[in-house]
């Protein structure tokens, strides 16, 4: 921090005058502009950092739970967006491509209008009771399009959304991601 710590006049004078001098600026109006922005670059910066550390954490365990299971069923939100199926079409086609002796369904009943989509799979209750489920893109339990998913044996949740409601069994959620897409592209 520049200036010294604390609330009395000369402490908050001295640091005025510091901010003052080392910006350079002619009025303190626009000090402390720059210095509020510079608070506020460096507290993104931290929790870009922090959410990063989370990530290779994050994928870390996923990837162990993926090579654990041999179904892997992949839902998204209600009225679903591209962020929503592109993150759940996207998924699916990476599980694929590295595991391609697994099981991996993408459900879901409703369809985006936004594009073309592939439809979605289908699968009995057995199977996704023995799956690991990912719900992708879905801040809450009632907005998954499929609620069969809370009966997978593993439930691991990703998204970008205010965490409102947290379930599943491993959780990811980075507010700081524009899109739940792009969370999957750092794992």
């Amino acid at each position: 921090q520049l200036g010294p710590k604390g609330t009395d006049e000369t402490s908050i004078a001295n640091k005025n005058y510091m901010l003052a001098k080392v910006f350079n600026y002619k009025t303190l109006e626009n000090a402390e502009a720059t210095y509020a922005e510079l608070q506020k670059q460096e507290a993104e910066r931290l929790a870009n950092e922090e959410a990063n550390k989370s990530s290779k954490t994050l994928s870390n365990t996923n990837r162990a739970q993926i090579k654990e299971a041999d179904i892997i069923t992949i839902f998204r939100h209600t009225h679903p967006d591209c962020d929503a199926v592109g993150a759940q079409f996207g998924m699916k086609e990476w599980l694929q491509y590295w595991w391609p002796d697994k099981q991996v369904f993408a459900l879901g009943e409703e369809i985006c209008t936004q594009g073309t989509w592939p439809s979605s799979d289908r699968a009995d209750d057995e199977t996704v009771r023995n799956s690991l489920a990912i719900v992708l893109d879905t801040a809450n339990v009632p907005r998954i399009d499929d609620q069969r998913c809370m009966t997978a044996g593993k439930v691991i949740k990703i998204d970008h959304h205010p965490d409102r409601d947290s379930y599943g069994h491993i959780q990811y959620v980075s507010e700081t991601s524009a899109a739940t897409c792009e969370i999957l592209t750092q794992m």
